[in-house]
């Protein structure tokens, strides 16, 4: 039981670690973080086995549609090869139709897509310089019932017309799969986490990409977030000043040439995928989920299922209930001061360092905590007599 805690405990400092990031950049690498500490944790990757399996299921129906397309396509070309053959065809556009077909078969053209939806293109290419050379009754077949040849620019449309799925049963149940699949990835959970794997391939370059020109795309896309939207090579501290100048504020969600690594939407996959794992990981177990949201009252401090006991600790307690007077503020130390003189406490004239007291009692209460919790970041402040201190935003 306490091991699940733990982890619990862990998975949700490695999750708050990233997700309220005001910077972009901040966010995406502690997300990519996030997404490591989940494969290190074999106890975390495993739960993701119902959503791997889901995923596969689906694209093992794809697959097997693919196979049979293939098949379909194959015996096409094979027919109209044969053809070609027997009237001994050969002019300069049929030899590079040809050549264009044998580079789809072997992947050099379009290497990402699918083997039928290649040998496709390239038959579709030999029928088009058929019909334009005068050799129509070869394809015949083919040719859409609405289509009359008249100049190149017809031929256009012929493209666009021609579908050897009309012919293919299997070509055309592996196109609708992949469209029925194109929409789950945005609404199933297995979508959500091939999303986050992707950022961290891109993000530490791992091998094993086979779409090189891809990757390429979406390191530029990492790289324009990194540096703020800036596409030159200006420090990002610079690109920020000048934001901040004309009142604007960068944002991935809706820059223009950022097409996947949008913060919105990753932020919806990793929010996803984190309260999945939360629900995996208690429901076996009968966990009561961390309520990280901390709760002050009496001089007890109520933190991750854990109670605090300040009572016997004044300096810390009155701090305590200063700071949660507005728990989102951030409190100057003269404001504290003032706050205590109300309530009767220490109503001398301020000395030069008054502002140690709550100082040191933030260090103590970070002290008392992080036995209980080992949350060492409760309170951050800062040393000046002009400083501020205040409760973590991310335990509020």
């Amino acid at each position: 039981m306490e091991d699940v805690r733990n982890t619990i405990f862990l998975l949700e400092k490695q999750y708050n670690s990233f997700i309220d990031q005001e910077r972009d950049w901040n966010f995406f690498v502690g997300l990519a973080d996030y997404v490591s500490f989940l494969k290190e944790n074999s106890n975390l990757e495993s739960k993701f086995r119902g959503l791997v399996k889901k995923r596969e299921e689906e694209y093992k129906i794809l697959d097997d549609y693919e196979k049979e397309a293939v098949k379909e396509v194959e015996k096409i070309k094979t027919e109209l090869l044969k053809k070609i053959k027997l009237k001994k065809l050969n002019f300069e556009e049929l030899s590079k139709g040809l050549a264009y077909l044998k580079d789809c078969e072997q992947g050099v053209v379009d290497p990402t897509y699918y083997k039928s939806s290649r040998i496709e293109n390239g038959i579709r290419r030999i029928i088009k310089y058929l019909v334009k050379n005068g050799h129509t009754s070869l394809v015949k077949e083919y040719i859409p019932k609405d289509f009359v040849f008249q100049d190149d620019y017809s031929l256009d449309e012929f493209d666009y017309k021609l579908h050897l799925s009309d012919f293919c049963d299997n070509l055309q149940l592996r196109q609708a799969k992949m469209f029925e699949l194109k929409d789950k990835r945005l609404t199933e959970l297995w979508g959500a986490l091939d999303k986050l794997y992707l950022l961290r391939r891109i993000m530490f370059k791992e091998r094993g990409y086979t779409d090189t020109k891809r990757f390429s795309e979406l390191s530029e896309e990492l790289r324009l977030i990194s540096n703020d939207g800036d596409n030159y090579s200006y420090v990002a501290v610079a690109s920020l000043y000048a934001q901040d100048q004309k009142g604007e504020k960068f944002s991935s969600s809706n820059h223009s040439e950022i097409k996947e690594f949008k913060k919105s939407n990753y932020k919806l996959y990793a929010t996803r995928i984190h309260n999945y794992l939360l629900k995996k990981i208690s429901e076996k177990e009968e966990v009561v989920l961390y309520d990280l949201n901390a709760n002050y009252k009496n001089g007890i401090l109520s933190f991750q299922n854990k109670e605090i006991d300040f009572n016997d600790k004044p300096n810390q307690k009155d701090l305590l209930a200063t700071l949660f007077k507005n728990v989102k503020k951030n409190w100057f130390y003269d404001e504290i001061q003032e706050d205590w003189d109300e309530i009767g406490i220490d109503k001398a004239k301020y000395p030069k360092d008054y502002w140690r007291k709550f100082y040191s009692a933030g260090d103590d209460i970070n002290k008392a905590i992080a036995i209980k919790t080992q949350v060492e970041d409760f309170i951050i402040k800062d040393a000046t007599q002009k400083g501020r201190i205040r409760v973590n935003p991310k335990y509020i």
